[in-house]
């Protein structure tokens, strides 16, 4: 667990390097580039929760002792990132109209074109790489993939200076260059995760990458079937964020920055919860397939209450450190650095407090996944983020006045709520289990 935990932690340094990198430029390349990030997140997140559930479903096929299938989901995973990269790419490239139409500035947006255009050309790396991470977290072997994404965060933090500033007499590429040292990045470690897997003796009984053009309908079908639900789950909850960070927009530029702060030092802390949950979807996984129900619900609740130890520290640093965690990404001898800073500070306040039910739901929904359960979870998530946490940030923010900082507050409202459904749905099972059901639902 530790290295899956560790590697989802410096995956996400690779975009924190970059909001940073965005802060030190100044702070309108700040709200342009977070901006930029999250009008593409949601199409990352949503082929994140499409795929997750082919580490669960690559687990069960080891654990009833048939690596055949599990190359296969591998394969067929394949052919689904590579389908969904050729339909966001354009999403994404041309996205600064849609920022404009959606109430963002248009000198915000045009700031952010070129980072888009950049990033689209990425969309592949980024989308190939989750597969390559949830085949190895699928077979338990973890180690490498850290190594491979503290390899591609070395590049990136070495990239991101040089092209940015235009050193070593490169032009100066600006928030352009902050995209670029990204893609090679997400190239250099996916060249790195497709050597892992070929040669490396772990997955010599796989051949991997054996017959890549012959088409598994129905096991792709499966994994759609399964992935869906789950793809509705995570978009829920990163969408909830995304349009936080659409209302908190309305507030002005230094608003719009301060969400894009909060937002990350949120993602980072959130890293240790979600390489947990994944670790917890493959174990659960890996359990159901061996049919022993003992060993899921063990692994279920042992990830929940490591999950609420894991929760006390970071509300800790994050209400006990707000400023110091706020001059990371904003120099205080910027000029807008005396107006961020206090929304900044707000906004972490409400960041701290939702770090246990933000935890759980994540953790929760991946025990749910391990055993295929992914529809009516789906449904929870969209009533908690979009009708519970959505609509009480609104209502915070616009109708009583609270401020953008109050947006947090409410999607931790929503958090809450779906900390608490999922949970009690993960007992519910387990306890029908006990009386003889089958363990898998799905």
């Amino acid at each position: 667990m530790v290295p899956l935990v560790a590697s989802q932690i410096a995956s996400f340094g690779i975009m924190t390097s970059d909001i940073i990198m965005m802060g030190q430029l100044s702070v309108p390349d700040l709200a342009s580039g977070s901006l930029a990030i999250r009008y593409y997140q949601p199409f990352y997140f949503f082929t994140l929760g499409l795929t997750a559930v082919t580490s669960p479903l690559i687990s069960q096929a080891i654990g009833s002792g048939d690596p055949q299938k599990a190359r296969r989901v591998f394969r067929q995973g394949l052919v689904i990132v590579m389908l969904l990269s050729l339909i966001t790419m354009p999403l994404v490239a041309f996205g600064a109209p849609v920022l404009t139409f959606l109430g963002q500035g248009a000198d915000v947006a045009a700031r952010a074109e070129p980072f888009l255009f950049w990033t689209a050309l990425s969309i592949p790396q980024f989308f190939l790489f989750l597969m390559f991470r949830f085949f190895v977290i699928g077979n338990q072997k973890t180690r490498m993939q850290l190594i491979v994404t503290i390899t591609g965060l070395t590049v990136n933090l070495a990239l991101n200076p040089i092209l940015a500033h235009g050193k070593f007499g490169l032009p100066e590429f600006g928030l352009s260059g902050i995209a670029i040292a990204t893609l090679a990045s997400y190239f250099v470690m996916n060249i790195m995760m497709g050597l892992y897997v070929q040669f490396h003796p772990n997955f010599r009984g796989f051949h991997p990458f054996a017959r890549l053009w012959r088409i598994d309908f129905a096991l792709m079908m499966r994994i759609i079937k399964l992935g869906l639900p789950n793809a509705v789950i995570v978009m829920s909850e990163t969408g909830m964020f995304v349009i936080a960070g659409f209302m908190i927009g309305t507030f002005g530029t230094n608003a719009l920055a301060s969400a894009g702060i909060a937002n990350q030092i949120a993602a980072m802390a959130f890293m240790v919860p979600l390489g947990l949950s994944q670790a917890t979807a493959s174990v659960v996984g890996r359990a159901a397939g061996e049919n022993n129900a003992q060993k899921v619900g063990m692994a279920g609740w042992s990830a929940h209450i490591l999950g609420c130890i894991i929760a006390v520290p970071m509300t800790a640093i994050l209400l006990l450190y707000p400023e110091g965690l706020a001059t990371i990404f904003i120099q205080p001898s910027d000029e807008n650095y005396a107006e961020t800073l206090p929304i900044v500070v707000a906004m972490l306040f409400f960041v701290g407090l939702f770090q246990l039910v933000d935890g759980m739901q994540v953790i929760a929904g991946a025990k749910l996944r391990g055993i295929n359960d992914t529809k009516i979870p789906a449904i929870i998530a969209l009533l908690s983020y979009w009708g519970v946490g959505v609509g009480t940030a609104y209502i915070f923010a616009f109708h009583m006045g609270f401020g953008p900082a109050s947006v947090w507050g409410g999607l931790g409202i929503g958090l809450a709520v779906a900390s608490v459904i999922t949970t009690y749905r993960w007992a519910r099972h387990l306890d029908q289990i006990r009386k003889g059901r089958s363990i898998l639902v799905a």
